[in-house]
């Protein structure tokens, strides 16, 4: 059995603490040094946060061991597996295939939108919400909640929060793998991430191992990289597959 600790991918704590010691520095000087507005810029974002939460509550449906149960039991079983305590869980109509986590402390919200169920099996759907729930695990969700107000409107900032914001995506991309304990599933559903259920079915592994490399090795495909808050797909892909090649079977012999 794989720690949970090697799950975190290399260099996220460093490049979280290198984040927030150049935006203190830049906010530092674009406000003067007045700390207390940046406590007040902080706690208002918190707020927001706790706001946030309560208008998903009033806006989404529960999942409840009486109220979509299938899906309770997902969560449940990964929140065992992961030793931590089940977050409240909606579902919400989008037709973006989308989930996400809020909060800072406990209890966290995991919001699931109905076009993520319509489109994954139960095991990719497990895949896609320990991912969630490894936000949650490694603190990344009470981090951004801290650090949100710091990269707001200043590029330079947003881009260096955008460094970690994309390590975070690869440690909760393996404790998705770590869950659902098989590297095909993870990689169907970061696929199905992409192009939906309906045209996942076309995608060719030969074309797709071509664009994997094509995105992993150019310059300009990893600056353009560099403004976004989440990895390229295909480099998830990689890392992933990767991971499990040359860490899992290592250390397990193909085990998880």
């Amino acid at each position: 059995m794989i720690s949970l600790k090697k799950l975190r991918y290399p260099g996220e704590t460093f490049s979280l603490l290198f984040s927030i010691i150049i935006a203190l520095l830049t906010i530092s000087f674009i406000l003067e040094f007045s700390y207390w507005l940046l406590i007040i810029i902080i706690i208002g974002q918190l707020l927001y946060v706790i706001i946030g939460q309560k208008q998903i509550q009033g806006n989404s449906i529960i999942i409840t061991s009486k109220q979509y149960p299938e899906i309770n039991k997902i969560i449940e079983e990964s929140c065992i597996k992961l030793e931590m305590v089940k977050p409240d869980c909606f579902i919400t109509f989008d037709p973006y295939i989308n989930a996400f986590v809020m909060g800072f402390k406990k209890p966290y919200t995991l919001v699931i939108t109905t076009a993520l169920i319509e489109a994954m099996d139960n095991e990719e759907l497990k895949f896609v919400i320990a991912h969630e729930l490894g936000h949650i695990k490694m603190n990344h969700s009470r981090l951004k909640s801290l650090v949100m107000p710091l990269d707001r409107n200043i590029p330079v900032i947003t881009m260096i929060f955008n460094f970690w914001l994309r390590k975070s995506e690869y440690t909760a991309d393996r404790i998705g793998l770590y869950v659902v304990e098989n590297v095909k599933i993870s990689t169907n559903a970061l696929l199905k991430l992409t192009v939906g259920a309906k045209l996942y079915k076309g995608i060719k592994v030969e074309e797709l191992i071509s664009q994997i490399t094509t995105s992993y090795d150019e310059f300009m495909e990893k600056i353009g990289e560099l403004f976004l808050t989440h990895p390229y797909i295909t480099n998830r892909i990689h890392n992933i597959v990767e991971f499990f090649n040359f860490d899992i079977k290592k250390t397990d012999g193909n085990n998880l």
